[in-house]
């Protein structure tokens, strides 16, 4: 009886292992994300569907573009959030620059406490 419950056992870990390598995740494409986030501050700030399309446009590219710009030194980088955050926010009209500020705000403390999670700190022994 232990044999065949053992048995059982076995078969049971070997078919939920493989079955969980099988499933794979959809990434979304660069256009996807950048519509999201398009979306996204449409609905947050209000803006018109000009905006919304300059918007996309300026995130589309930043999307293409990240894959170069992971290999790029960290200093570069932040230059180059710097120059988007400008062409975004030159989109923006005051008051929603103004609600957009407060929306990044908002975001930051939850964009740390999710890397955080990414990557757990080692601990000393």
């Amino acid at each position: 009886m232990k044999k065949v419950f053992y048995l059982f056992a076995i078969t049971i870990l070997f078919i939920t292992s493989s079955y969980a390598q099988q499933q794979k995740y959809n990434r979304a494409t660069p256009e996807e994300k950048a519509d999201r986030y398009a979306a996204r501050l449409q609905e947050k700030l209000s803006l018109s569907n000009e905006q919304k399309d300059k918007i996309k446009q300026i995130e589309l590219k930043a999307l293409n573009e990240n894959v170069k710009r992971r290999k790029q030194d960290t200093e570069n980088r932040k230059k180059y959030i710097n120059e988007r955050q400008a062409k975004i926010e030159a989109v923006l009209t005051a008051e929603q620059l103004k609600n957009f500020k407060a929306l990044k705000k908002e975001h930051h403390p939850a964009q740390k406490k999710e890397r955080n999670k990414k990557a757990p700190l080692k601990q000393e022994m």
